[in-house]
């Protein structure tokens, strides 16, 4: 191979992996910032563990992340794309069972959680840590 050809091929790697970077290969359009919080209801007391936070982009051009529950309320938000966080802009907020408790979730909290229609949420590059209140099907 020629000092020509070699030189040739080590520019045309290079523009590749310059051209791979500049459009993001799954990456994404929009700032992913860190997210986590609690959700928790109305009295304070934490969800049941796993259940599961989606946040369903208003905007299309943005992806959804989601996150689940811990034992004390807590969550760490995931982008679809695999980065932790969301992307910054404005969400409505589902709220799933967890995988192995969908009877007993929904006689706790109300469907329309789960159809994105109680909650919405804007992610804000400094708004990191968010609290969400969910409140009981049949309070006692």
């Amino acid at each position: 191979m020629t000092k020509g050809v070699r030189a040739s091929l080590l520019w045309l790697g290079a523009l590749m992996m310059v051209g791979g970077l500049m459009c993001g290969c799954g990456g994404t359009k929009h700032p992913v910032v860190p997210v986590k919080g609690r959700v928790v209801f109305e009295d304070g007391k934490p969800l049941p563990v796993g259940t599961r936070i989606i946040l369903e982009p208003v905007d299309p051009d943005r992806k959804p992340a989601t996150g689940e529950v811990k034992d004390d309320g807590s969550f760490e938000l995931k982008h679809s794309g695999g980065a932790n966080g969301a992307e910054i802009g404005k969400y409505r907020v589902r709220i799933a069972a967890p995988a192995n408790d969908s009877q007993n979730f929904f006689q706790m909290v109300p469907e329309s959680y789960a159809e994105g229609n109680e909650l919405m949420l804007e992610v804000k590059p400094d708004s990191t840590e968010v609290t969400l209140k969910v409140r009981r099907k049949n309070p006692s």
